[in-house]
């Protein structure tokens, strides 16, 4: 063979090996996605409750002094079964830096909101024994005022009103992290529970009645969730659930909304809806909603939704 051809020959079987080669690759290769069809995984949020890894203190009281004394952070704080009578003369002020009982006759309070005013607490549980009431005779203060709070859990308290008045039971704001768990919101107060600026609260297995102008109001709430809660026996001025501003996001499961009524003097306009809904964020699901007076409208679409009984009102 001469040299010209022997060097044609080897040229041929490079060109015939690289062919191969190229082809094995292709065959056994995998096309890598492309980065815009790469989508990222969002999860849902988790919400953290109080049982986070915290190390907390176990202190068991009776009266409102005790109560007072020792309501700080990382604390559980226990009320023995009894009531526990708000002086309409007094504000209960408890903060990281002062827990004092403040005489509304000698200082101004206008500026403390709430008769037990909690600011600026973390890691704090407040439970009641089987028994354990919340009584307020002031008509126009908010018995139970929780201000700048994190990771906080109610549980087990009746807080009732014995007169009629213009404020709420229950005020949260500008706080995260809230749990309120088997309580009882019973009448005389403007709204059961009003919420503002909060993010992640839970209200469970509570019962809000009696009320005079409405049972919820919702204010700039992310996250705001009540599971297995009764809305009964309210004679209201408002929507039962009125919400306030826009960007609200609220779910309402298990709750059941039976036998209110709406107050017939009412001018309040949409006082004739369930829900005042507005543009903000709602779903009912697994909710019961049925045989509430003077009401005409639910407030809230189809959308809005989710294996639902619905009653006596129409839809929106």
């Amino acid at each position: 063979m001469s040299f010209n051809k022997y060097i044609i020959l080897l040229c041929v079987l490079f060109v015939a090996c690289k062919n191969e080669t190229n082809v094995t690759n292709q065959k056994t290769s995998t096309p890598e996605t492309p980065i815009e069809e790469v989508k990222p995984i969002v999860e849902t949020p988790k919400f953290t409750m109080v049982t986070k890894e915290v190390k907390m203190d176990t202190v068991t009281v009776s009266n409102m002094v005790d109560l007072v004394d020792n309501a700080k952070s990382n604390t559980v704080l226990i009320l023995e079964k009894g009531t526990y009578s708000l002086d309409k003369d007094l504000v209960y002020k408890m903060t990281e830096e002062e827990r004092i009982i403040i005489d509304k006759k000698i200082v101004e309070t206008r500026s403390i909101g709430g008769q037990m005013h909690f600011s600026g607490l973390s890691n704090f549980q407040i439970q009641g024994k089987k028994g354990a009431v919340i009584v307020s005779e002031n008509p126009e203060a908010v018995p139970f005022f929780v201000l700048l709070c994190n990771n906080v859990k109610v549980s087990n308290l009746t807080i009732r009103k014995n007169i009629e008045g213009v404020t709420d039971l229950c005020y949260v704001s500008t706080s995260n992290e809230i749990e309120i768990d088997n309580c009882k919101f019973n009448g005389g107060g403007s709204y059961g529970i009003y919420t503002s600026n909060v993010e992640n609260v839970t209200v469970s297995n509570c019962l809000i009645t009696n009320c005079t102008s409405g049972a919820i109001k919702i204010h700039d709430s992310r996250g705001l969730k009540y599971i297995n809660t009764t809305i009964t026996n309210n004679s209201t001025t408002v929507p039962l659930i009125s919400f306030y501003g826009a960007g609200n996001t609220v779910t309402l499961y298990g709750v059941n909304i039976i036998n209110n009524k709406r107050n017939v003097k009412s001018a309040f306009t949409g006082s004739e809806n369930i829900i005042g809904l507005g543009t903000n964020s709602l779903r009912l699901e697994n909710c019961v909603i049925r045989d509430n007076e003077g009401f005409t409208n639910l407030g809230a679409g189809q959308n809005s939704l989710y294996r639902t009984e619905i009653a006596g009102v129409a839809m929106q």
